[in-house]
């Protein structure tokens, strides 16, 4: 080789070697550039993430955690070096256990979640969060784990707790008021019904005081001298039968005298203590002897053992009397009487420690309508001539006239029980005794 050609080498090679020189020293500065690019990108990933106010966290496929930031750490208790390469599902409660795996598993499928998810705190304690999660996968698409951003949101959600525990109390608290109106609406109807039977009582009580008397005297002679006619006149004298019918009115008329007088002598009663038991069998002697006659089985249950009550005994006597012969009224083909006393305590009312008497029949029982008017002086559903309609009204000024309660359950074709309740101290009522307490 000749010193040109030798020249023309040696510049060739000197100028490839300048120009790899100058690549390699471009692709070194490139490198340099891109290596402080991503560092300076990393830290600044790194100082966003740790200063995030949300926690950040990263698992890899089996769940275990590759990166947590100080705040996802802070907020469970934890440094983040002591979540390292634990499993996510350390972290929560046993019985959310479940749900947070069905989580993974939608994120697994590529699926972003958003959802409310709790975590068992280091000292024990809950921590609600709102997790937005994402997967993560690798050039080829396989995944290889998941990234999750928490805002703890445990204030709230106990602010939302106790606005549904509020609004739950809230409602309950309308249903009693609710119950409450209704019971009171329901007391001053009864309490409206009862003054307005008390009235109608007071009325009738001062009629009867002013005229039974009156009439009285006339009918006693009526009945005299129609008794005196009929025995001077035979069974087949045309007169006998229309003599019979002034007796048999007469009668009629007298015994509606005595009930009125009876009713009328409601006011001035005297009190004295007396044993229910006591009292009330004295008043069942005339319903035994009855019963069996008319084809009803007299069941009692009356312990005698009964606390002592402050009442008249005639007028109790007179009730239960009244309400067993309109029991055994009501069962015209026969049937089965029941009358029962026990001790009661009503607490919040009046009554307090009572006597309870109940009288229940199997017979057809009341309609609403007949309910409504069951108490009014002069009503009655009984044929003409077999009753007055004051029996259940005395009843009831008896029972008012102790200060006491009287009520009915009773559905047609099902009988009925008169239930009647009585304190243990009853003073006189200040004024008619037959007026609504």
């Amino acid at each position: 080789m000749n010193l040109a050609a030798w020249s023309w080498f040696n510049g060739l090679l000197a100028g490839f070697l300048v120009v790899l020189l100058a690549s390699l020293l471009w692709t070194f500065r490139k490198q340099r550039r891109m290596t402080f690019a991503l560092r300076e990108s990393e830290e600044r990933f790194r100082t966003i993430v740790q200063t995030a106010n949300e926690g950040v966290w990263i698992i890899d496929a089996g769940g275990r955690t590759q990166y947590v930031n100080d705040r996802m750490a802070r907020m469970l208790g934890y440094r983040p070096e002591e979540m390292m390469g634990r499993s996510a599902l350390q972290f929560s409660f046993p019985k959310d256990r479940r749900f947070m795996k069905e989580r993974i598993r939608s994120i697994v499928r590529g699926r972003p979640e958003q959802f409310d998810l709790r975590f068992r705190c280091k000292d024990g304690m809950e921590l609600m969060t709102l997790a937005c999660t994402s997967a993560l996968k690798d050039g080829r698409g396989d995944y290889t784990g998941a990234v999750g951003m928490f805002a703890d949101i445990t204030d709230r959600h106990l602010t939302e707790h106790e606005l549904q525990k509020s609004r739950a109390q809230l409602a309950q608290l309308n249903r009693e008021l609710e119950a409450r109106i209704t019971a009171r609406t329901e007391e001053l109807r009864r309490k409206d019904q009862e003054l307005h039977q008390g009235q109608k009582l007071k009325a009738l009580g001062q009629l009867a005081a002013g005229v039974t008397h009156q009439l009285n005297n006339p009918l006693a002679v009526m009945l005299g001298f129609s008794q005196v006619l009929l025995k001077r006149t035979q069974p087949t004298d045309p007169s006998y039968d229309a003599l019979k019918c002034i007796e048999r009115e007469t009668q009629r008329c007298t015994q509606l005298v005595r009930d009125l007088l009876s009713f009328s002598r409601l006011k001035g009663i005297s009190f004295s203590l007396q044993n229910p038991g006591t009292v009330l069998k004295s008043a069942l002697t005339l319903i035994e002897t009855q019963a069996p006659m008319r084809n009803i089985e007299l069941l009692c249950d009356i312990p005698q053992n009964l606390p002592e009550f402050e009442v008249e005994s005639q007028q109790i006597q007179q009730l239960v009397i009244n309400l067993c012969i309109n029991a055994m009224d009501a069962m015209p083909s026969g049937g089965t009487l029941t009358v029962r006393a026990a001790a009661r305590l009503a607490l919040g009312t009046e009554l307090g420690t009572h006597i309870e008497i109940s009288v229940t029949d199997t017979g057809a029982g009341i309609s609403e309508e007949v309910h409504q008017h069951l108490f009014e002086p002069f009503f009655t559903t009984k044929p003409s001539g077999k009753g007055t309609g004051l029996g259940l009204s005395m009843c009831y000024g008896i029972v008012k006239s102790h200060r006491g309660h009287i009520r009915v359950q009773s559905q047609a074709g099902k009988g009925s029980t008169f239930v009647v309740s009585l304190p243990l101290r009853a003073k006189p009522a200040e004024t008619d005794a037959s007026q609504a307490a």
